[in-house]
C-alpha cells in the first residue's frame, strides 16, 4: 500500500495542474475531459531520472519492446539486446523477424531468461521437448525461428545467454510486460514463454495446462526479477511499461476481448505497484497513450497492432520525458499526426 500523509497530498493538491478531469467553471485546456478530446494523448510524466546518448540501454518483452529498441537505436542510442547472433539460422514464417527470438511475453519468461543469464543456467538443454524426431524446440523462446537438431538448439540457447548478460553493461533497462495467460510445463515444473505447437500438446496429453497469472504471483516475480538485477547490475534504472498489443487468443471461456481487458488491467497495476515501492524502477504509461488515443486512427486494420506513426510517437515520448538534452518535440510532433493522417 502506498502512504502519502496529508500534508504531502495537499502539497500535491496544490501543484499539480493536471490534477482535475473535469469543471464546470472556464475552459482549461489542462482537464482531463479537454486533453482526450485531442485524437493523440500525451500523458503528463514527472521523471525520476535522466538517461545520457552515451549510456548502453536494453529492453526485454514483447514485439513493443522491439520497437522501442527501433526508436532509440534510430536517435544513436547504443542498445545492447540489438543482436545479429541469430541471423545464420533460417526464419520459421516469412515475415517474422530473428529479433523477435528473444520476446519474452510473461513475467516468468523474463525471470527464467535472467535468472538463466546471471546464474549460468540451463546450458544442458533441459527444458527442450522433442518435437519429432530429432528435431527440437526450446519452449522459452518465441517460435520465429525454424526447429532444428538438439546441439543447434541448444546453441541458441546458449546465444540468448550471451545477449541477456550485456545488461551488466548498460545504465537503463525497459521491461514491457504482456501476458498473464501462461502455459506450465508439469513435468518440468516451469512455465513457458509460449503456447506449445499442437504437435507437441498431441504427443504428450497431460504434461502442458494453462494458468493464469494473477496480481500476487505477477508482483512476487517482479520482486524476484528485482533482486537479480540488484545483485548482478550496478546503476541500473528500470523503466516498466505494458504493451497495448492485444493477446491474439485467449484459451479461457471468455469474450477475447473480455480476456485482454483482464490481462492488460492486472499487468497495467502490478507494474504501478511495482515502481511504487522502488526508487529505481519507473512506470511509463505507453499502454494508456494507445488506449486514450483515437481508437480510430492509430490502429492497423486487424485492430492489433498500432500503426507505425503512432508507435514512433510513443516511442518519442518515452525519449522527451527520459533522455538528457531531448530537443524539437514540437516539430516531431507535428510530423506524426501528418503520417497517421
Amino acid at each position: 500500500m502506498q502512504q502519502i500523509s496529508s500534508k504531502e497530498a495537499i502539497k500535491n493538491y496544490q501543484q499539480n495542474n493536471y490534477n482535475k478531469w473535469c469543471s464546470t467553471g472556464k475552459p482549461d485546456p489542462s482537464l482531463a475531459s479537454n486533453r482526450l478530446l485531442n485524437d493523440i494523448y500525451e500523458p503528463v510524466i514527472i521523471p525520476e531520472f535522466k538517461f545520457l546518448r552515451s549510456d548502453k540501454v536494453f529492453t526485454i518483452g514483447s514485439c513493443f519492446a522491439r520497437g522501442l529498441e527501433n526508436a532509440l537505436s534510430a536517435d544513436k542510442i547504443e542498445v545492447l539486446s540489438i543482436t545479429d547472433i541469430f541471423d545464420k539460422y533460417p526464419l520459421l514464417k516469412e515475415g517474422s523477424t530473428r529479433q523477435g527470438y528473444m520476446n519474452k511475453y510473461n513475467v516468468y519468461s523474463i525471470y527464467y531468461e535472467l535468472l538463466w543469464a546471471f546464474e549460468n543456467l540451463n546450458l544442458d538443454g533441459k527444458y527442450f521437448v522433442e518435437m519429432t524426431d530429432n528435431v527440437f524446440v526450446d519452449l522459452h523462446t518465441n517460435h520465429t525461428l525454424v526447429p532444428s537438431d538438439f546441439e543447434r538448439t541448444l546453441e541458441k540457447r546458449k546465444n540468448l545467454r550471451t545477449l541477456f548478460l550485456k545488461i551488466k553493461d548498460c545504465r537503463l533497462l525497459t521491461i514491457t510486460l504482456g501476458l498473464t495467460e501462461t502455459w506450465y510445463d508439469t513435468e518440468n515444473g516451469v512455465y513457458l514463454n509460449m503456447t506449445p505447437h499442437p504437435i507437441i500438446l498431441n504427443k504428450f496429453p497431460g504434461r502442458f495446462e494453462l494458468r493464469i497469472l494473477n496480481y500476487e504471483e505477477n508482483f512476487s516475480i517482479l520482486e524476484k526479477i528485482f533482486k537479480l538485477l540488484n545483485k548482478h547490475c550496478d546503476g541500473l534504472d528500470i523503466v516498466i511499461t505494458v504493451s497495448p498489443v492485444p493477446m491474439q487468443t485467449t484459451f479461457t471461456n471468455k469474450d477475447v476481448i473480455i480476456a485482454n481487458m483482464t490481462t492488460k488491467s492486472t499487468l497495467r497495476t502490478v507494474a504501478d505497484a511495482w515502481a511504487n515501492i522502488h526508487s529505481n524502477v519507473h512506470y511509463f504509461p505507453g499502454y494508456e497513450i494507445a488506449m486514450l488515443s483515437n481508437q480510430q486512427i492509430i490502429w492497423n486494420k486487424d485492430r492489433r497492432h498500432l500503426k507505425g506513426a503512432l508507435a514512433q510517437y510513443i516511442m518519442e515520448v518515452y525519449k522527451k520525458n527520459y533522455l538528457s538534452g531531448y530537443d524539437n518535440w514540437s516539430d516531431k510532433m507535428d510530423r506524426f499526426i501528418k503520417l497517421l493522417y
